[in-house]
């Protein structure tokens, strides 16, 4: 992959793997402890915002009733660039923290030079801009054949969001962790590229 080409190959230009978070098992992710919390109330959770059509970052708020984010401390998946953790909006509750919304999967850099806002940005304009033509084929399409087949026919792309949280625990720059979040979805898939 070009993130491959460039650590090993490009001169003065090597990146440093991401070590904070190693590997769970498939078992841990029920563990509440074993999660890294972020609530408003208390400011480690700073901002939630995606990005808008007109191309600028915006608020947006959390999933109604939702205090806070969770991600689990340990990523359960790798690729080039990033590592994938399961994440969900959360409260807390008598008996402790409770899920609220939709099961999500944050994605943070694998490489210490790409844990900044910039590095998710990117990666949320190239969804954002990836949702744009997916719109406009779905339109074409939509006028070529009839319903049916244009539903079977449709791209989306899933909807991302980020959440900037204070986090002391890991080496983050000025202790700011980006979280780059999108819905999870179920099932078993097949890459049939590799990103180059």
């Amino acid at each position: 992959t070009l993130t491959t080409m460039r650590t090993a190959l490009g001169p003065g230009t090597k990146l440093t793997p991401n070590k904070m978070k190693q590997k769970q098992s498939a078992d841990e992710v029920t563990d509440a402890a074993n999660w890294d919390k972020y609530f408003f109330s208390n400011k480690t959770l700073q901002r939630k915002y995606a990005l808008s059509r007109a191309g600028r970052h915006e608020d947006v708020p959390l999933e109604p009733g939702a205090e806070g984010v969770a991600m689990h401390a340990t990523y359960f998946g790798k690729g080039a660039e990033r590592l994938a953790f399961d994440c969900k909006e959360v409260r807390m509750t008598a008996q402790g923290m409770e899920d609220v919304g939709i099961r999500l999967v944050a994605k943070e850099a694998r490489h210490t030079e790409q844990l900044d806002a910039k590095f998710h940005h990117r990666m949320a304009n190239m969804q954002a801009r990836a949702q744009e033509l997916a719109d406009r084929f779905n339109d074409r399409v939509s006028r070529l054949v009839d319903a049916e087949e244009a539903a079977a026919m449709t791209i989306n792309f899933a909807p991302c969001v980020i959440y900037q949280v204070y986090d002391d625990k890991y080496d983050y720059p000025n202790n700011t962790a980006w979280i780059f979040a999108e819905p999870y979805l179920e099932g078993h898939f097949h890459k049939w590229n590799n990103n180059a």
